[in-house]
């Protein structure tokens, strides 16, 4: 009897694993570059606009102001 006869089971969860691993990567690479094509279409966020009337920029919601 040959050694791969006598190993089937070592073999075929190794190779088991290996289509695993090659199926996981290649879900995983397709929606990486889903990600990027959908980034890519978006467009661009417009930047904040600035402070009106010598106002201070400042990060308080205007309905709930911070208590100091």
């Amino acid at each position: 009897m040959s050694a791969m006869a006598k190993n089937w089971k070592a073999l075929a969860l190794i190779a088991a694993g290996l289509l695993l691993m090659f199926a996981t990567l290649k879900v995983a690479l397709k929606g990486s570059r889903d990600a990027v094509a959908a980034s890519q279409t978006q467009a661009p966020a417009a930047a904040p606009a600035p402070a009106q009337h010598g106002e201070p920029i400042s990060n308080e919601i205007r309905d709930f102001p911070q208590l100091d």
